[in-house]
């Protein structure tokens, strides 16, 4: 069948008639399947051509070694027509989808496909990525030791830890973080051997000829010192040599891997569970987490030498796997906290499992099964092939049914490695049936033989077609439908099904299962079609449509935010209760610092269902603004929207961090930039619209509601509905949050801002009230650290709030910039119209409006960010150049005065916003760079409530300052006006204390004010210089 299209009767008479009752239909149909037979059959003639070619080459001549054939082909050329070993991949598998769907590629899961070296009717992919590719040509040493930098080996190796970590779990990530400093040269040799794994993301592919390099210099000093016995050397051995797997150099991996298992052999790994006389593991007193590691690690020894075995066909250095005696890999993430359960041995596995099995130790059995049936392709004697044929069925049936409890259809839609386990289990066994038939036609053996072994394979076939169908996008489904098909190694069990059916058809003759084949080769064509090279979700229609609502929360949030500058003398002027005044802005902000609480709960909940609780509750906070009866119901609504307001800020940061990769979150993150920009500019805007028209300043808060109601639809059907912990129990998540902790940060929060707000303002400041809060705040802070470090009922990743993070000055560098920058913007909203009211005599809407300068350059910049730094590594010159810019716009805001010119009020502030604007988001995108993958919620939730911290106590001390200042100047300038009088004067140009002076106090009292602004421009000029001077440290971790 080899090289020939196989002639396949075609499909007419009584069949096609229960197919289709019009010719037409049949027409197509038929020339549908004699196009598909067509395009399966010409894949087989290829596949002939690579292996006889690979058979021809000497072994060991090239940098590839393996004698598979390239992946599948379904192009129209003809089928005897010449092809070149170099011609571009069609569309099905393209090179960019093969390097996503390898054990060894950045986000794949583990690969349990394996092939024999003379089964040509094998596919892998990974060999049309080794044919002929040669890797990038090592640097010295001595001229690549100052080319990486500490912060891009950092950034390396959390691309490691986000993307292929979970597929092949075997280093312990706390221990690795907390010995990665050391000078030793074992760590040293790890560390880069970690961050050569991370050059698998194609950002980073150009520091792969550097961190090979590097780790192959300290693994050999290693070596010299004779420091070999050693886990970190192990594990760097078996990164290196997993590198070179993926590179072709086959000779090179085998020879590093076989280093790697004199070092296993030396720390006696495969019999390390063995037990002693008394019965006692002789390891069982030394650390449990420590002895897990090295289980993992050397089972991830086993699937590496496993994987090159079974393209050279080398003996396998580790010895039998029957005699290990080495527990299978725990479940659990391999951490500090991590409870080892006792696993039993590879050889005591039975269809009756008493444990419940990780997914690591699925693919050891997977692996084990693939390297059995490598095994029995190999063997020699008819007789011996055949009693190990009834074996291997047997152990397929037996792990299927070990397994069965992880490969049901709900794993199987929602767990990635469930799901690549099951297709690959099914694809070894269509290989397993293929070799049977091959040897049955071999031997003249009844075909009663090849047909149940052509059964079993389309059977297998089958049940692969009903598992991608669980998955496969449709409309209507995006939730992890992309996610199931990006990244996985699925391609190798997709074209093997392909070839199951095409066996199917050819050997059918038409019969009436042909529909069914013809239906799932479609599916499985339709699958292949669907793997793409991409980082995230947002490439979807559905999913851009569901960000641009997302994008709507913010607005409104945004103008929420700001909306108060230019309303809340009308309010005053209702109201009454000028000592509450700052309240309407600072209960907002105040209300925002649930954002740590809904950070940590994003990361335990259904992120959809709570999102919208949130926009509910926003919804809820503004109606209760706007029909409010007085200033204290109007401040406890403006709470209970800051509290929505923080949730929908942080659920938009949650989703855009968990649906995009590393490339695109930047951009993302500056849209939501944007939209926050454009919103802080209307709200100043459309309050004083408000204010000035017969709608009055309610209408400020109603128009969040329509436009609330407008979205909804999207919200509902749209926001993809994500779950971190789809198996756990609502009580069980409920015990993941830190409520104590946070309950205590929310309290002392308030106690900070009534402190700061009234003191000095409606208190004096050695008031007893006052000493009181300071006091409360002092003692919540100490309770809310030690609970921190001491919570005896929360595991630490569970706790509120990641003290870790401060052990890393740049991931306080970044909270603290985001603190600054985000503070300084947040006030200048408030103060710049208020400058233009009292010392210019513009009306709220005029004065919304000379915010424009001041926001739009903060866009633009932020925009910029967003789509430079992801190419520009140096991240000091944003921090560095904004912060200066920032100074400088500070500073010359300090010299104006009622003279000055509109046109350099409007430099200054495009000065501001332009600094500010460099480097207020960029921090959020660096610090998940810098953590593990399952830290990022974390990360993304220290970055919020910084940024919240920033415009409260920016807002909260900016008031104070401005209203302690300018009463003592205002006092100063009228000296028979009494404390009440003043406060009344300095409400706002459309008090009607002010209106009432003679032009001449009108003027002292507007000189007044505008020297008392000069404390808030002082005040931002004296943050910027403190956030150039943590700029500037960036530098030397860059160095």
């Amino acid at each position: 069948m080899m090289g020939q299209s196989p002639q396949v009767p075609p499909i007419t008479g009584r069949h096609a008639c229960e197919i289709c009752s019009s010719v037409a239909n049949r027409r197509t149909r038929d020339n549908q399947l004699q196009d598909l037979q067509t395009r399966l059959a010409r894949t087989e003639a290829q596949l002939a051509r690579e292996a006889s070619r690979s058979i021809a080459k000497p072994n060991l001549q090239s940098s590839c070694i393996s004698t598979a054939p390239q992946s599948m082909s379904l192009n129209h050329e003809s089928v005897c027509g010449p092809r070149a070993p170099s011609s571009t991949l069609d569309p099905l598998v393209d090179s960019s989808i093969m390097r996503d769907i390898d054990l060894f590629s950045a986000g794949a899961d583990t690969n349990m496909t394996f092939e024999w070296q003379d089964q040509s009717t094998s596919l892998d992919p990974l060999d049309d990525l080794l044919l002929g590719r040669l890797s990038p040509k090592p640097l010295p040493y001595s001229n690549m030791v100052d080319e990486i930098t500490r912060t891009e080996l950092s950034t390396l190796h959390n691309y490691y830890f986000d993307t292929i970590y979970f597929s092949f779990p075997f280093l312990n990530q706390d221990r690795f973080f907390t010995e990665v400093q050391g000078d030793s040269h074992a760590i040293k040799a790890l560390s880069y051997a970690v961050a050569l794994a991370g050059c698998a993301h194609s950002a980073q592919q150009s520091k792969q000829a550097i961190c090979c390099t590097l780790a192959r210099e300290s693994a050999e000093r290693c070596e010299k010192d004779e420091q070999i016995e050693n886990l970190n050397f192990l594990q760097a051995l078996m990164f290196i040599g997993r590198f070179e797997a993926l590179e072709g150099k086959l000779e090179n991996s085998w020879m590093t891997l076989g280093r790697a298992v004199m070092v296993s052999k030396l720390m006696r790994l495969a019999h390390m569970d063995r037990l002693d006389g008394s019965g006692r593991c002789q390891d069982a007193l030394t650390d449990q987490v420590l002895l897990e590691e090295k289980r993992r690690s050397f089972w991830a020894l086993y699937i590496l030498l496993s994987y090159v075995k079974t393209r050279t066909g080398w003996q396998s250095m580790l010895g039998d796997a029957k005699e290990f005696q080495i527990y299978l890999p725990s479940p659990g993430l391999l951490r500090s906290d991590l409870i080892a359960l006792p696993m039993p041995f590879l050889s005591e596995i039975s269809t009756e499992p008493r444990y419940e099995l990780s997914s690591y130790a699925g693919c050891v059995l997977m692996v084990d099964l693939a390297l059995r049936c490598f095994d029995h392709g190999q063997g020699q004697t008819t007789s011996g092939f055949w009693d190990d044929y009834c074996a291997l069925v047997k152990r397929i049936d037996d792990l299927v049914g070990i397994l069965k409890q992880h490969l049901n259809a709900t794993s199987i839609r929602s767990d990635p490695v469930a799901f690549s386990l099951y297709l690959n289990l099914r694809a070894t066994e269509i290989l397993f049936h293929e070799s049977a038939m091959s040897h049955s036609k071999e031997q003249g053996l009844p075909p009663l033989m090849t047909v149940e072994s052509q059964r079993r394979a389309t059977t297998a076939a089958f049940q692969i077609s009903t598992a991608v169908r669980l998955v496969l996008p449709s409309p209507g489904k995006f939730e992890s439908d992309i996610i199931m098909l990006q990244a996985i190694f699925i391609a190798w069990p997709l074209t093997m099904s392909l070839k199951a059916f095409h066996n199917e058809l050819v050997n059918s003759q038409g019969g009436n299962g042909v529909n069914g084949v013809v239906a799932s080769s479609r599916l499985l064509l339709a699958a292949l079609n669907h793997i793409e090279a991409s980082n995230g979700h947002w490439h979807q229609s559905g999913l851009t449509i569901a960000y641009t609502a997302m994008l709507s929360t913010t607005l409104l949030f945004a103008i929420d935010n700001t909306i108060v500058a230019n309303i809340q003398p009308s309010i005053i002027n209702e109201f009454g209760h000028l000592e509450l005044m700052s309240w309407i802005g600072t209960g907002f902000a105040l209300g925002t610092m649930f954002i740590l609480l809904w950070g940590k709960v994003y990361g335990v909940f259904n992120i959809k269902w709570l999102y919208i609780f949130n926009i509910f509750l926003f919804e809820a906070g503004s109606a209760v603004c706007g029909t409010a009866p007085n200033i204290e119901a109007l401040i406890i609504g403006r709470v209970i929207a800051g509290i929505g307001g923080a949730g929908m800020y942080s659920g938009t940061l949650t989703y855009v961090s968990v649906l995009t990769g590393p490339k695109e979150k930047p951009a993302y993150l500056a849209g939501s930039t944007v939209v926050w920009g454009i919103g802080s500019v209307l709200g100043p805007v459309v309050g004083g619209v408000f204010a000035a028209s017969s709608a009055t300043w309610r209408w400020g808060f109603y128009i969040n509601l329509p436009i609330g109601a407008i979205f909804a639809p999207a919200y509902l059907i749209l926001f993809p509905n994500f779950d971190p912990n789809p198996t756990k129990t609502i009580a069980q998540k409920l015990c993941l949050v830190d409520w104590i902790n946070a309950i205590i940060f929310l309290a002392g929060s308030a106690c900070l801002t009534v402190a700061l707000t009234f003191g000095g303002v409606v208190y004096r400041f050695n008031s007893g009230l006052i000493i009181a809060l300071w006091t409360i705040t002092g003692i919540l802070l100490v309770v809310f650290i030690v609970l921190l470090k001491l919570h005896p009922l929360i595991t630490k990743e569970n706790r509120i709030y990641p003290l870790h993070f401060y052990k890393q000055w740049i991931l306080i560098n970044m909270q603290l910039q985001v603190f600054l920058s985000s503070g300084i913007i947040l006030a200048m909203t408030y103060y710049v119209p208020l400058y233009f009211q009292f010392i210019k005599g513009d009306g709220a809407l005029e004065a919304g409006v000379r915010l424009l300068p001041l926001i739009m350059s903060m866009v633009s910049l932020s925009m910029l960010n967003g789509f430079l730094m992801p190419k520009c590594e140096m991240i000091s010159i944003w921090y560095i150049g904004g912060s200066a810019l920032s100074i400088i716009g500070s500073a010359l805001m300090y010299t104006i005065d009622g003279d000055t010119s509109n046109y350099k009020v409007y430099g200054y502030n495009i000065l501001v916003g332009a600094g500010a604007g460099c480097y207020i988001v960029a921090g959020f995108a660096i610090v998940q760079s810098l953590v593990p993958g399952h830290e990022i919620a974390n990360a993304v939730s220290a970055m919020a409530i910084s940024q919240d911290l920033g415009m409260v106590l920016f807002l909260a001390i900016s008031g104070s300052l401005f209203h302690n200042v300018a009463v003592d100047k205002v006092g100063s300038a009228l000296p028979g006006v009494s404390g009440a009088e003043i406060g009344t004067l300095i409400a706002g140009t459309s008090s009607a204390a002010l209106q009432a002076l003679s032009e001449d106090d009108k003027s002292l009292v507007i000189s007044a004010i505008a020297g008392a602004m000069k404390s808030i421009w002082a005040f931002f000029m004296l943050a910027a210089v403190l956030s150039f001077v943590c700029a500037c440290t960036l530098i030397c971790r860059e160095t």
